[in-house]
């Protein structure tokens, strides 16, 4: 009498076959295949496995968005840092905006708990040197901040509504300790910039900004020689 074989799930090579009938590639059951080419017992493994393939690892994907992920809230708190007090105000306004309309990877940085719970001493969401000084917080901490001192809520609260992106729009005519306006209340304004313009100097440069929100387009908005000067 043979031994009793314990079959438990997993990938069809750790199956021992109790009959001659031939593996599922996906799943390790045996079947009875209905021609000789057949390598799935149903088409719900096929079909899984060829969605698999078709996409390939996800490790590599996962790997990359969490790099751009970063990288974004990175270049917005250098961005935001090195700008004058009335700037960082219009810019932090922007992001509010944008994160309240369709901007769902901004949502995602402004509501990442590791950046949200980093210590001021962390380097995670900062480009150098700021990722050096104690007193520099990511751009999720600051918006957070901003939005306490604003209206005293939290940014998950000032950009969503029932947790659905609000619309609101955030411009320079809610003045402090006012409720950011609702589009019931006032439609949306299109504050995308006109291309053609330049910022004058020392005044808000909305360009900037457009780079660090991973605007596909922003390099349209310098001349050639500004270029130069970010390599």
């Amino acid at each position: 009498m043979s031994d009793l074989v314990l079959i438990e799930e997993g990938d069809a090579g750790d199956r021992a076959p109790l009959t001659d009938d031939p593996v599922c590639e996906r799943c390790g059951a045996p079947f009875k295949p209905s021609k000789k080419t057949q390598r799935y017992c149903v088409p719900a493994c096929q079909k899984k496995a060829s969605r698999h393939s078709a996409r390939g690892s996800r490790g590599i994907e996962n790997k990359r968005r969490n790099r751009e992920h970063y990288e974004r809230a990175a270049w917005l708190s250098y961005d935001v840092l090195r700008s004058s007090s009335d700037a960082q105000r219009q810019m932090l306004l922007a992001i509010l905006e944008a994160a309240s309309s369709t901007d769902a990877p901004l949502r995602n940085i402004l509501f990442d708990p590791t950046l949200l719970g980093a210590d001021r001493h962390s380097p995670i969401g900062k480009l150098y040197p700021d990722t050096r000084c104690p007193d520099t917080p990511n751009i999720a901490k600051m918006v957070y901040a901003f939005c306490r001192e604003e209206w005293g809520v939290s940014t998950r609260e000032a950009i969503l509504d029932h947790g659905k992106p609000a619309r609101r729009r955030f411009t320079e005519e809610v003045t402090p300790n006012d409720p950011p306006e609702h589009p019931q209340q006032v439609a949306l304004r299109d504050t995308r910039p006109d291309a053609a313009s330049t910022a004058p100097p020392g005044a808000y440069d909305w360009r900037k900004l457009a780079r660090a929100m991973g605007d596909p387009g922003w390099r349209r908005y310098f001349g050639q020689e500004e270029l130069d000067g970010f390599l």
